[in-house]
């Protein structure tokens, strides 16, 4: 992991303290808005690890719940760095695809149930930075969003088709949402 704090000028390596040497390879990694010294990263093999002290050594999360090792991002609530929010993209609809803590991933509850297409890969989860309860997830089929941090889901964007959507920005006073597509462009959702 590497950081910068002018823009991409520069760039230094963070610490390694606490991560695998050998077959390690870094999928995602994210940072808590309300504590930069708050960073998780995901990793081949299901593996989650987290850092509270600005990356200067990194503690493994406990194991993923019915993961399919294919992890592809971390989030963070907006206001509270201990709630943690862990997606999949493994192809395998007997897995689950996205992950909930409350506790800095001491433990983890499976959100994809109600709402969420069975089996669907996640490729990326945000958080609304005015409502922690509101969750979006970019998903093989399109945006879907909760208004009750996780426990419900629902399709969101009309007129939107059904994409493979890989990012999404909320704007600062969360009056838009914009969806990256994999081959579609980019979608704007007021």
């Amino acid at each position: 992991v590497y950081k910068s704090i002018n823009y991409a000028g520069t760039w230094t390596a963070m610490g390694v303290t606490g991560l695998p040497t050998t077959s390690f390879y870094i999928r995602g990694v994210g940072v808590a808005a309300s504590n930069v010294n708050v960073v998780g990263l995901v990793a081949n093999g299901g593996r989650v690890f987290l850092t509270s002290n600005g990356v200067t050594s990194w503690t493994a999360a406990t194991t993923l719940p019915n993961h399919g090792s294919s992890l592809s991002k971390v989030a963070f609530d907006p206001t509270n760095p201990a709630i943690v929010y862990v997606t999949s993209v493994a192809a395998d609809a007997t897995k689950n695809h996205i992950w909930k803590s409350t506790d800095s991933g001491a433990t983890w509850t499976t959100i994809d149930g109600t709402g969420l297409p069975t089996g669907a890969p996640v490729n990326t989860v945000k958080v609304d930075p005015n409502s922690s309860s509101t969750v979006y997830v970019g998903t093989h089929f399109g945006v879907y969003r909760s208004v009750d941090g996780g426990a419900t889901w629902a399709r969101f964007g009309t007129g939107m088709p059904l994409v493979n959507v890989d990012d999404i920005y909320i704007s600062a006073d969360s009056t838009l949402v914009r969806a990256a597509s994999f081959g579609r462009g980019f979608w704007q959702l007021n």
